[in-house]
């Protein structure tokens, strides 16, 4: 037999059904091999959060392209449910792809940035990316309302692999990206102590 995608695509045309199937192919987070001298997956760094999506379904996207707006893997349950005309509930974190797939979503209305969080042992730590700026906040004292937090800014224009922390350069872009951080995430840092309590799980 085949095995792996060659395989699965295989079966999916054997079957007679490959063009009315999406298939869609995301990968875990990265692991670090020294990057920024660490060798974990849990790191505020794109190399570490950022990861590959490919999607093939004919009926909505006929030709082969790269799509350069930013998909999250909270967009995999909306963007299936729409696509079997399930109900979709009034609150959740993602937004379906299907307009992103098909080319029709209206310029101007797609996502310009995105929260990425992570609660590794005892430094957890929250980012906001934007195309060009990348913020991060690292609880010092994780739970503590008062915590003093490590703070990186980063312009990936200039600086993609993250080498240069440019915060006490920018302190205005500084207090934009915080503000935009705590509408992302109310309750950080109050949430960030992954032993303690959870506010909205307990409103």
């Amino acid at each position: 037999p085949t095995f792996g995608i060659t395989g699965v695509m295989e079966h999916l045309r054997n079957l007679g059904v490959a063009d009315d199937t999406i298939v869609v192919y995301f990968s875990d987070n990265g692991w670090l091999w020294g990057e920024h001298r660490l060798r974990a997956k849990n790191q505020p760094y794109d190399e570490s959060i950022r990861a590959p999506m490919l999607v093939r379904y004919p009926k909505l996207i006929p030709l082969p392209r790269v799509e350069t707006r930013v998909a999250l893997n909270i967009d995999l349950a909306p963007t299936f449910a729409e696509l079997v005309g399930a109900g979709i509930p009034l609150f959740q974190d993602g937004v379906s792809l299907v307009r992103v797939l098909d080319g029709t979503q209206p310029a101007g209305t797609w996502r310009t940035d995105l929260l990425a969080e992570a609660w590794p042992g005892s430094h957890p730590w929250a980012v906001v990316r934007e195309e060009q700026w990348k913020y991060t906040e690292i609880a010092l004292d994780p739970g503590n309302p008062a915590t003093t937090f490590d703070v990186e800014l980063y312009d990936l224009f200039a600086d993609p692999y993250e080498e240069t922390n440019v915060a006490g350069a920018h302190p205005a872009r500084v207090t934009t990206m915080a503000a935009r951080l705590r509408q992302l995430r109310p309750n950080w840092p109050i949430d960030a102590d992954p032993n303690g309590p959870d506010p909205l799980e307990e409103e």
